[in-house]
């Protein structure tokens, strides 16, 4: 399995519910004993760094106009097994296509082949492929034939391919590295607050996830340089490790080991899968507040339920408009927009029950800032 292959906050190589594990080193340099409750749901420290936005994000960071209008082209988009993929991300590839008349197809496939996806979207004879997650390493040769035929390529979610048009074929890659960091940076800063400046956290990450490790180190590196008072704890596990279940006993024994620490940092929501029932069994006492990147709906849940404490979001659907966006400028002789070269993708840490229940309430996830895809029709002259 290579450790390369993960899209949309979650690690769908696994195809297996994860749960946190293991250990690792210390990027911290501090020390203190103070805990906090489990399921803690608002940030109630002192405002220590500027606090990151708590509310959903109104604002379109994409302003910009294209030339319309857009030549037509036939896309196909590869959109991997699980439910993440399905739904909303599908969603914004699905809808931005329709909205510019394009000849839209979706293939549905085994995360664990990508270069047998690409192959089958070859086939199709598009003019643009969509796919998240697999970098171009997992599919060279079929890339190399993909650029040869001129086929336009566009990513996401992969912090290890650099776009190079001429060389690659890639022309966007959206959720990269800088765009990762952002998210991790901002829950960085969240507990920073929370916690008065004496947070004490483990970080929980897989290294082999090149996506989950860059998130860890962020985390890692805002927290210990805007934290004097703070540290920070990385906990490693394998693929094999979560197959096997082994996470909640041994998230426990480094708490036990631990008893300073107060914060739990999970680099994907499916880490958090057994730890809540292992920390109520251990009965360690005041239990870490759990905290994480890309919350689902069942996170949503959770934080209504007080047993998360704060998570950021993920625009699933904005991120397939602004792929589609991406695409529409390269085809009309644009270069991309200044946040889409960056990587970049809109997100907020979410902390709040009301704030949380009225996400609930639109479907459990976030979608992007209100009215984007009308926003993204007026961009492209055709509403």
């Amino acid at each position: 399995m290579s450790g390369r292959r993960i899209v949309p906050a979650i690690l769908l190589a696994l195809g297996i519910m994860l749960v946190v594990s293991a250990c690792g080193g210390s990027r911290g340099s501090s020390s203190g004993s103070t805990s906090a409750s489990a399921g803690g749901t608002e940030g109630g420290g002192k405002e220590i760094v500027p606090a990151p936005p708590t509310e959903a994000l109104t604002e379109m960071p994409i302003t910009e106009p294209t030339n319309p209008p857009a030549p037509h082209q036939k896309v196909v988009w590869l959109a991997c097994e699980t439910p993440t993929c399905q739904r909303d991300l599908s969603a914004g590839y699905r809808n931005a296509s329709k909205a510019l008349g394009w000849d839209f197809e979706q293939l549905t496939y085994n995360s664990t082949e990508p270069a047998k996806a690409v192959q089958n979207a070859i086939g199709k004879d598009p003019d643009i492929i969509f796919i998240t997650g697999a970098p171009v390493a997992a599919w060279e040769a079929q890339d190399e034939e993909a650029v040869e035929k001129g086929i336009k390529i566009f990513t996401g979610f992969d912090p290890e391919t650099t776009p190079e048009p001429k060389t690659n074929g890639v022309y966007m890659d959206f959720l990269n590295k800088t765009g990762f960091a952002v998210q991790s940076k901002q829950l960085a800063d969240w507990i920073i607050n929370d916690s008065g400046g004496d947070a004490h956290v483990v970080s929980v990450t897989i290294p082999e996830y090149p996506t989950l490790k860059a998130s860890t180190e962020a985390f890692g590196e805002e927290l210990s340089s805007r934290c004097e008072g703070c540290s920070d704890e990385e906990l490693t596990v394998s693929s094999e490790e979560l197959g096997a279940g082994k996470g909640p006993s041994k998230i426990i024994a480094y708490l036990q080991q631990k008893p300073e620490t107060n914060y739990i940092e999970f680099a994907a929501p499916e880490l958090v899968t057994g730890v809540e029932a292992g920390l109520e069994a251990a009965a360690l006492g005041e239990a870490p507040k759990m905290t994480g990147i890309a919350a689902t709906e069942t996170i949503v849940q959770e934080i209504i339920d007080g047993k998360q404490a704060a998570w950021t979001t993920q625009a699933q659907e904005f991120d397939g408009w602004q792929s589609v966006d991406g695409a529409v400028r390269t085809v009309e002789g644009l270069p991309l927009t200044k946040y889409q070269a960056e990587g970049n993708a809109p997100s907020w840490v979410l902390d709040s029950k009301p704030a949380a229940e009225k996400l609930l309430e639109e479907g459990g996830e976030w979608p992007g800032p209100a009215g984007f895809q009308a926003k993204f029709e007026e961009l492209w002259g055709v509403k």
